[in-house]
């Protein structure tokens, strides 16, 4: 697979638990499917929104074994390795590799100091043979935000090709750094990936992103809007992204449960089951809020189950 196509959108499937905390294997790989179905252009597991702080290593590797099979190289498949332990990272990142990840994506972990980061990348760098992509997590994440400086040190030390998730606290300016830095040295940086739920997705693209790392459950319109972008139909790209930004609100202060919910309401998950991690669960006018903005959103779900 030519890495140099990894561009659009790559969706996060979300994980399913069934009624006593277990991980429902059946249920996660039915958003695998979900995400194929709605013709992504690859994805990206286990990370944040993927709830990897409650999972155990071989919940994770499980997890990659399975979603890697089922994909079975249909799109790309980059595999999630972050941990605030370097041996569990190796150990992780190493697993998916031997089991075909196209590529691996860690974050900066939040105790290190910046020196100790680069270094934390150069040692996951060392067992892979994929390109890496280095997510840089802001403060809204717990995370210790990298500057473009760092992240230019990480890339220049990598065997590796890198790709970049940007993140951080000041997100736009240091896209448009890492950008910047990629066209000077295309053969190291290949492209800059945003994040932040696709809430920033025009300002990311205005500012050289090659593209997107969502949640699972409107997989469909992010991919219409991409496509639209790609076919340099903006305004009509930027029209329905006007349609499911409200959602994409909704969904910064509802966080995962709300993921879920939708994912229900779609005949993705049967539950919108989490591992007790302090999420805000949804009350009563907050499903009501949903209930107007899906009447909205409706007639642009393009995958029915």
């Amino acid at each position: 697979m030519d890495t140099k196509l990894f561009r659009g959108v790559f969706a996060i499937p979300q994980v399913a638990f069934k009624e006593n905390d277990a991980l429902d294997y059946e249920q996660t790989l039915r958003c695998v499917q979900f995400l194929l179905d709605c013709k992504v252009h690859g994805m990206v597991l286990p990370v944040y929104a993927s709830e990897t702080g409650s999972l155990t290593e071989v919940e994770r590797n499980e997890l990659v074994r399975l979603s890697l099979e089922l994909v079975d190289k249909r799109v790309p498949v980059v595999i999630g390795v972050s941990s605030e332990r370097i041996q569990s990272a190796r150990s992780l990142a190493e697993f998916a590799c031997t089991h075909g990840a196209d590529a691996i994506n860690t974050a900066n972990p939040t105790a290190l100091s910046m020196g100790e980061v680069v270094d934390y990348f150069k040692r996951i760098d060392e067992v892979i043979d994929v390109p890496l992509f280095i997510q840089n997590l802001g403060p809204a994440f717990g995370g210790k935000s990298m500057t473009a400086e760092v992240m230019t040190r990480i890339i220049e030390q990598s065997r590796n090709q890198c790709y970049v998730k940007e993140e951080g606290a000041e997100f736009l300016k240091v896209m448009a750094q890492m950008t910047a830095y990629q066209k000077s040295c295309p053969e190291k940086l290949l492209g800059v990936f945003g994040g932040q739920g696709c809430r920033f997705l025009f300002e990311e693209i205005r500012r050289g992103s090659v593209g997107t790392m969502p949640p699972s459950q409107l997989a469909d319109v992010m991919v219409d809007i991409w496509n639209l972008v790609e076919e340099g139909k903006q305004q009509d790209a930027f029209t329905l992204f006007t349609k499911v930004l409200p959602l994409l609100l909704f969904f910064g202060n509802n966080k995962i449960p709300s993921y879920k919910e939708i994912l229900k309401r779609r005949g993705v998950f049967t539950s919108t089951r989490c591992r007790p991690l302090n999420w805000p669960m949804m009350d009563e006018m907050a499903h009501k809020d949903l209930d107007f903005l899906m009447e909205q959103i409706e007639p642009y779900l393009r995958v029915r189950l």
